[in-house]
């Protein structure tokens, strides 16, 4: 299994993602909460803990001494989290509080027919906000314990073709802006992120050129900082953004025989 996360600071400087890629894998990504002056705060400390002190779990930074010294701030923070980690080769755990998105989709997620969009993957994050768009679960010092019950999902890594999971902070994406329209003839229309289709058309392509890398992992690594940079370049982004990557060695085994084919 592979695993990378970064960010870009775009608007506020308050997203903050990072990773462990050893005996534990895991990726952690925050995102400040904007309206609140010191978020950054709380986005960058609350990564940094579940990284330096390798927690498995979100519950365990709400409960850490350090994070708790953010209710003494005088003045607001807070954060919404994405966490992963690789539990074994056949299991990842997701936990979150807030929003952002995670899709998931397997090696052959880009054969389409008649050169259509990328569009095979499957959202697994129903995002904490209510039908205003405001948050309803994140972790501040102005919310209670209601705000702080994290979601926590485990998904079986089983795919045919092999697994990939993208995760990421709203900059890039959340399931509450795929608005769904109707059209004159009656058809419904989901809206979906730009920027989301563009990484993976470039996770495509870097697939396909770095399947036999020996170097994958870190070629990984620099494709996630890279393409967070493109999306920025090409004005795709109106807000600071994370993104978190998870590739199956099934996923990459598959692009091999492709590429052989």
């Amino acid at each position: 299994m592979y695993i990378s996360a970064s960010h870009i600071n775009v608007k506020l400087k308050q997203d903050y993602a990072d990773f462990i890629y050893e005996d534990l894998k895991m990726l952690v990504l925050c995102d400040g909460i904007g309206e609140f002056p010191l978020s950054h705060l709380a986005s960058q400390k609350v990564c940094d803990v579940m990284i330096e002190k390798c927690y498995d779990d979100i519950d365990r930074v709400l409960h850490d001494f350090d994070i708790q010294k953010l209710e003494s701030l005088s003045e607001k923070a807070g954060t919404t989290i994405i966490f992963a980690k690789i539990n074994s080769e056949s299991e990842l755990l997701i936990q979150y509080l807030g929003n952002g998105g995670c899709i998931h989709f397997d090696g052959a997620f880009a054969e389409t027919n008649e050169n259509l969009p990328i569009y095979r993957f499957n959202q697994l994050i129903s995002p904490h906000v209510n039908k205003d768009g405001v948050l309803v679960k994140h972790l501040s010092n102005e919310g209670g314990s209601s705000e702080r019950k994290r979601t926590k999902l485990t998904y079986s890594i089983n795919s045919v073709f092999g697994d990939i999971f993208l995760l990421f902070t709203d900059g890039i994406n959340s399931n509450e802006n795929n608005i769904i329209i109707k059209d004159d003839e009656g058809r419904y229309w989901r809206n979906e992120s730009a920027s989301l289709i563009y990484i993976l058309e470039k996770l495509d392509l870097f697939l396909i050129q770095n399947s036999g890398n020996e170097n994958f992992q870190e070629a990984l690594v620099n494709f996630n900082i890279d393409v967070l940079k493109q999306i920025h370049e090409l004005e795709m982004l109106d807000d600071d953004a994370s993104l978190g990557i998870v590739i199956s060695q099934q996923a990459l085994n598959y692009y091999k025989v492709k590429n052989n084919d």
